[in-house]
């Protein structure tokens, strides 16, 4: 963590008995709040940059190991594409959502937020140790406002997962999310 800070100075942490999420900024970050959908952290807030800014909302939902839990995944996602479609401007989705991008939930999060998926082929990222025949459930969806330049799956010490990193274009302003 202490690496991280150096490069990313700005940061916040929420988690639940289950799951945790930790954000972090290269940039001032304005706003961190933590909301609960579910029993469920995610962090939001505001990337400032010169002369804009960018919403973000970062979360992880449950696996859907069964019908309640599916059920309520599914419901953590729709409570998040409502906040989502309630954002003016550029804004980033980021997370374990625990759904692959054919899945209906995560259909009808881009359909009603209005967002693009990073990922232009399949990019797995569970299970981490799996290179061929895993599965895409980290995602970095992003708003028109901004154009992915990269996206690719990286190797996460300790983690199931490998997390994503996507590069962004907005205006002439460049920014980079990791998880």
């Amino acid at each position: 963590v202490k690496r991280l800070k150096a490069r990313y100075p700005y940061d916040d942490l929420a988690s639940s008995p289950v799951h945790g999420v930790a954000v972090f900024s290269k940039y001032p970050v304005e706003n961190f709040t933590t909301y609960y959908w579910g029993s469920e952290p995610n962090l939001t807030g505001n990337i400032i940059l010169p002369d804009t800014t960018v919403h973000f909302v970062a979360t992880h939902t449950l696996s859907p190991r069964s019908e309640e839990r599916y059920a309520k995944r599914n419901q953590h996602l729709k409570q998040m594409a409502h906040y989502l479609e309630s954002i003016n401007g550029p804004v980033l989705a980021i997370g374990d959502f625990n759904a692959v991008p054919w899945n209906p939930a995560i259909v009808q999060i881009r359909r009603q937020s209005n967002l693009i998926d990073s990922r232009k082929g399949l990019t797995p990222t569970y299970p981490a140790d799996w290179n061929v025949g895993g599965i895409p459930i980290d995602y970095i969806l992003h708003s028109n406002e901004l154009k992915c330049l990269g996206f690719q799956s990286i190797d996460m010490a300790g983690s199931d997962h490998k997390g994503v990193l996507g590069e962004y274009q907005l205006v002439a302003h460049e920014i980079q999310s990791e998880i």
